[in-house]
């Protein structure tokens, strides 16, 4: 048996676990669905005229500062 065949096949009888992780993911364990609320005053304009490229990754800190990584040369002239 081929490598590539036994790497298929240990995927295909990992993918039902990896499905059922995911689908269980973010759920609460009380069985409350969480609600959102959007809020109008989110975003704020950035300052002195800053642009963003494309956004790769977004976190927020424990002081609830957003942090956004960019790719600045994406952006056009």
């Amino acid at each position: 048996m081929t490598t590539n065949r036994r790497l298929r096949i240990a995927f295909a009888a990992l993918l039902p676990a990896l499905v059922a992780g995911a689908a269980n993911a973010g759920q609460p364990a009380d069985g409350d669905i969480p609600t959102f609320r959007v809020d109008p005053f989110w975003a704020r304009e950035l300052p002195d005229n800053w642009m963003l490229g494309q956004v790769s990754g977004i976190d927020v800190d424990a002081d609830d500062n957003v942090w956004v990584l960019h790719r600045p040369r994406t952006l056009d002239a």
